[in-house]
């Protein structure tokens, strides 16, 4: 994906939720909005790793672009 991205590849990257319906919810003792933010802020590390940034946050979709945006 890295190297598709290095290459001017538009990269999306497609989730189902945002994490509120995880059935770790109960076991870590959190609310569904809770573990929603906590999963967005791991799909930004996993974007930021992967180096691909993340230039949309809405909805499901969040896509991604190389060079990472500047926030």
């Amino acid at each position: 994906m890295l190297e598709a991205a290095r290459r001017g590849m538009r990269i999306v990257l497609l989730v189902a939720t945002a994490g509120e319906a995880s059935k770790s919810v109960k076991r870590l003792g959190v609310t569904p909005q809770e573990m929603a933010s906590m999963r967005k802020k791991e799909m930004q590390e996993c974007a930021d790793l992967l180096g691909i940034g993340l230039a949309s946050e809405g909805g499901c979709i969040v896509e991604a672009s190389y060079p990472a945006p500047i926030h």
